[in-house]
């Protein structure tokens, strides 16, 4: 990189390169957390920006690159954009009623089970549902 870049992305002579891409917030290699931990601290850092461009070398094996790719848009890129926040919050919301719609529902599908038995006989019912809400009562 050193040879080829004009700008001081490249490790000095004797410095693990790895470890200085990483020290000094010049790449991320990683896990998709780290991606999003290095866009936190860009917005942090810049104050905010709308769109990040991506500087790619294609110097590594392209089925790699590809897979680290396919990470970033997985996992990174929802969570920076919040693209999952009202799934997470509708999901949040459900766990926390969570209790209370099971008992609406179970309610609701024994009160249909009882009318069902009234109307057309119980032995008309399956024995394991009538088991299940048997026992939930």
């Amino acid at each position: 990189m050193s040879n080829v870049a004009a700008l001081p992305l490249a490790p000095p002579p004797g410095v693990d390169p790895i470890d200085f891409i990483i020290d000094t917030g010049f790449g991320v290699i990683g896990t998709p957390d780290d991606f999003v931990a290095q866009m936190d601290r860009l917005q942090e850092q810049s104050g905010g920006f709308g769109c990040f461009l991506n500087l790619d070398n294609h110097w590594a094996d392209w089925a790699e690159t590809r897979r680290s790719y396919e990470l970033i848009a997985r996992f990174a890129i929802p969570r920076i954009n919040e693209l999952n926040r009202h799934r997470h919050r509708s999901e949040a919301f459900l766990r926390d009623n969570h209790a209370k719609f099971r008992g609406e529902m179970d309610a609701a599908v024994r009160a249909k089970l009882e009318q069902y038995a009234r109307e057309k006989g119980a032995d008309k019912l399956a024995p394991d549902i009538v088991a299940h809400y048997a026992a939930q009562a």
